[in-house]
């Protein structure tokens, strides 16, 4: 009793399904039920359950009715092959003529494709590797399909997502209604796409709205009522008068304003007088100076008879402090002297596109222009840094590359290079 029941339902959405199912047309299918429970329905007569391991061989229209947590491969030897995953209810012929189809590019497919209907599907692979084929989906969709693999996914908010794994490009068609007509969509390999049943468009309703009668305001009334509006009318504007400025006493200065105040007591002329004859027997003073002689020791010595010998004079060396350092242009990488300009701890050459900046903690930024800028040398303490067009170097207070961007050489310094202002 609860088997009739549960296949009942099943067998009037079959019979309803196939009403151009009924004549076999020749196109062969190999079925192979792998989990769950199959029923395959080709005809009134025609009717058969398959089980988990069973197979069955079928030819012409079939409508195939998959139970949930069911699993069947359908096979088309030589041209495609289907993976089903229940619940799921399908349909496979041959290809329909012209006159039954509203496709228009039904008219290049071949004799020998086929036609799905896909009325629902919670998961379904197909596989096609020869000829031209006609896929039809929930919600009114179509596609042609000519090789390449395609995944349905069934959807609680809409019929199906399709997904194209490998292949040519999937062009999707809906075959609705006229007034609500969509453009084709495209989904390539390697992408999904949701495919939603179009909203109804609005109805124009402005036909059948009423005429109007009468001229309309369209601005809101006002708040204010008629004997509001009316005494706000008759009401004489008042302003409030201003407090008049204090009058000046005839004693006062006329140059003199309120805001001045006069002080008091009175500053007194200081009179110096200076004494010729007291300042004349004044005496400078010279500062004292705590002078300590030293005396040597007496240190009391026995000439020896020495043979006569040359004297050689004794040259000291005195320090010159206004005495430059030489230029090496070898330890310059031969950069002219006139082309260096010293940068806090590092010396940057100086050519055009050449940027420095300066930053808190006595670190230095040097740009070199991408477009504009030439190649720059920036010397710093123990290493040479050749910074071509578009990079950026960040150097610390000691001269040290911190941070570098773009194309940038670093070499070894050459020698001990001085100080650039001791550099005459």
């Amino acid at each position: 009793m609860i088997k009739s029941l549960y296949l009942a339902p099943i067998l009037a959405i079959s019979l309803s399904g196939l009403a151009t199912a009924t004549n076999n047309d020749g196109l062969f299918a190999r079925l192979e039920v792998r989990t769950g429970r199959v029923q395959v329905i080709q005809d009134d007569t025609a009717n058969s359950t398959l089980r988990r391991g069973e197979d069955l061989s079928v030819r012409g229209a079939t409508h195939l009715e998959v139970s949930s947590g069911s699993e069947v491969r359908i096979s088309y030897p030589g041209v495609a092959s289907m993976h089903i995953w229940g619940p799921a209810s399908l349909d496979w012929q041959s290809v329909p003529t012209q006159s039954t189809s509203n496709l228009e590019n039904l008219e290049t497919l071949s004799s020998g494709g086929i036609a799905w209907n896909v009325f629902s599907a919670t998961w379904c692979d197909l596989e096609v590797r020869r000829g031209r084929h006609l896929l039809n989906m929930p919600g009114d969709w179509s596609a042609v399909m000519q090789g390449g693999s395609v995944r349905m996914r069934g959807l609680t908010t809409g019929p199906l997502e399709v997904r194209v794994n490998a292949g040519d490009p999937l062009q999707l068609f809906w075959s609705g209604d006229e007034s609500q007509a969509r453009p084709p969509l495209t989904v390539y390999p390697g992408s999904n796409l949701r495919l939603e049943r179009p909203t109804q468009a609005k109805v124009d309703q402005s036909g059948n709205a009423v005429a109007w009668q009468k001229p309309a305001w369209p601005y809101r009334r006002s708040s204010e009522t008629l004997a509001q509006n009316t005494a706000r009318q008759e009401r004489v504007p008042t302003t409030r008068k201003a407090q008049s400025w204090p009058e000046l006493s005839p004693a006062a200065n006329l140059d003199q304003t309120q805001a001045q105040v006069g002080f008091k007591p009175p500053v007194e002329r200081v009179q110096v007088t200076v004494e010729p004859q007291r300042f004349a027997q004044r005496q400078p003073v010279v500062p004292q100076r705590n002078v300590v002689q030293r005396q040597a020791p007496v240190v009391q010595t026995t000439r020896q008879p020495v043979a006569s010998q040359p004297v050689q004079p004794v040259v000291r060396s005195v320090p010159q402090a206004n005495r430059g350092t030489a230029y090496v242009a070898d330890h310059w990488r031969n950069v002219s002297l006139n082309k260096l300009i010293s940068c806090g701890a590092v010396v940057v050459e100086d050519r055009p596109g050449v940027e420095t900046r300066v930053f808190a903690g006595g670190r230095r930024k040097v740009l070199v222009d991408r477009f504009d800028g030439s190649s720059t040398w920036v010397f710093g303490q123990d290493k040479d840094h050749h910074l071509l067009p578009g990079s950026v170097a960040v150097f610390d207070e000691k001269g040290k590359l911190v941070l570098s961007h773009g194309n940038i050489e670093t070499y070894a310094a050459k020698g001990l290079r001085p100080n650039l202002s001791s550099i005459k």
